[in-house]
């Protein structure tokens, strides 16, 4: 009876241990997991605007909402004439005129809010004022070249600008970098030289209206000429675009 009694205690015993006694591995406390430190993959940079710039002589930028008519007043001798007035008139009833003053280098600069039909007045004590009549303001930039000469009307030379911007692609919609456009004016003249960027856009502020002769060259492709192309201002005034096509030269 004593030895039953110490068997069934030693089994009792063993039973408790195995039943009290934590799983393997769990004996020790498991350290929280750390917070994710993975970041959202960066936002991509904004494309920035294709730019390929020419800078006529005597023409600037046109910046903001308007119409800008910049020019210079000379005299005969090509001598700045500082101090002369400049008046321009709408044609149209109800619209004020715009004055300005020439400065040192004899430059002026009036803006006006629409396209439309103006008059000139340029007028200096000394010289006779010059007057132009039907000045046609139709493009973003317009410049102007006065001179005045005591006792002669003298003359106005008047040239409009407007910003050219386009595209060159191949013939499967494909983009055509580091391309060239020369534009070389029909009646004579220093061509324009403009090249695409990595995008195959371009863009050329202060462009000349009139007509060029047109030639487009890329690598690995077939020229492209055209001996009659139009740069024209529209209306409303934007700027002017264009998209050309060129073939993979075999």
């Amino acid at each position: 009876m004593v030895k039953i009694l110490g068997t069934l205690l030693v089994a009792a015993s063993v039973l408790f241990a195995q039943t009290t006694t934590p799983p393997a591995g769990t004996d020790k406390p498991q350290p929280p997991t750390p917070p994710s430190t993975s970041q959202p993959p960066p936002k991509p940079a904004p494309r920035k605007p294709p730019r390929a710039t020419i800078n006529p002589e005597e023409t600037g930028g046109a910046r903001g909402f308007g119409l800008h008519l910049r020019g210079t007043v000379v005299d005969a001798a090509e001598h700045a004439l500082a101090g002369a007035k400049v008046r321009l008139s709408p044609d149209e009833p109800g619209e004020p005129a715009r004055e300005a003053s020439a400065d040192a280098e004899g430059k002026f600069q009036i803006r006006v809010e629409r396209a439309g039909t103006y008059t000139l007045e340029i007028s200096r004590p000394g010289f006779r004022t010059l007057k132009q009549p039907g000045l046609k303001l139709d493009s973003l930039l317009c410049s102007v070249r006065s001179t005045m000469q005591p006792g002669d009307e003298g003359n106005i030379q008047t040239v409009s600008f407007l910003e050219l911007r386009g595209r060159v692609r191949g013939s499967e919609g494909d983009a055509i970098p580091e391309a060239q456009l020369e534009f070389t004016p029909a009646n004579g003249g220093k061509p324009v030289v403009v090249a695409t960027d990595a995008e195959g856009e371009f863009r050329a502020a202060n462009f000349q209206t009139g007509t060029y002769k047109l030639r487009i060259t890329a690598a690995g492709h077939t020229p492209q000429e055209d001996a009659n192309f139009k740069v024209q201002a529209s209306q409303p005034p934007r700027p002017a675009s264009f998209s050309f096509e060129l073939k993979k030269a075999k």
